[in-house]
């Protein structure tokens, strides 16, 4: 921004504020005289675009304080009237419309006691609570939705002592059947041993002498 246009429009602002201030002193002895410098802080405003540069909020405050048709100061309960209306919204077509058809829209409207101009402004809603939900570790989300897995491998902690008592009561019976065995076999082989020592001869040594 220029020096220039800098200080045009400080100008500008100078002229506002002594408009304005202006009009809030007169208006006690002369609410008429207040109306038209309240007309002409109006159209200094928009000659100087002004009112497209403020934000909403800055022009709701404008247009609380003076009547957009005749210029007069709006004070509630003296020169204008202050009440609350509900109205239904239209509906939207569009895909951003999230708000039903049958809701209902709170708005103030200030009527001039001067012209019966209305000045109407939506109430705006207090923002809803959002209720936290409780953050879910993801090893806990895995095991909550999968609990057949979990069931699985509890069942195959459990059968996993089965198995080693089974396995380890097999091997104590082969080595028990093969310790009996090797009795026999000596038990045999000893038994053989002491026919051949008493007699000397066995059958095929009948067999030869025959």
């Amino acid at each position: 921004m220029s020096a220039a246009n800098a200080s045009d429009r400080q100008a500008v602002q100078s002229r506002l504020r002594y408009l304005k201030d202006a009009a809030h002193l007169l208006h006690a002895q002369s609410p008429t005289a207040a109306a038209v410098l309240g007309a002409q802080y109006d159209k200094l405003l928009v000659d100087r675009n002004l009112d497209i540069e403020a934000s909403q909020k800055e022009w709701d405050s404008h247009r609380r304080d003076i009547c957009g048709a005749c210029g007069n100061l709006l004070i509630p309960g003296l020169s204008c009237q202050v009440t609350q209306e509900t109205s239904s919204p239209k509906a939207s077509t569009g895909p951003k419309s999230k708000r039903p058809v049958g809701d209902v829209e709170k708005e103030m409207v200030y009527t001039c006691a001067k012209c019966d101009a209305k000045t109407i402004q939506p109430l705006q809603r207090p923002a809803k609570l959002l209720r936290r939900q409780p953050r879910i570790s993801k090893s806990q989300d895995q095991t909550n939705t999968n609990p057949r897995a979990t069931a699985v491998s509890s069942d195959d902690t459990s059968t996993a002592p089965k198995s080693a008592n089974a396995s380890s009561k097999k091997r104590a019976k082969a080595r028990k059947q093969g310790g009996l065995q090797a009795l026999l076999d000596k038990s045999k082989s000893d038994t053989s041993k002491s026919r051949q020592g008493d007699f000397g001869l066995d059958l095929m040594d009948f067999m030869k002498g025959t």
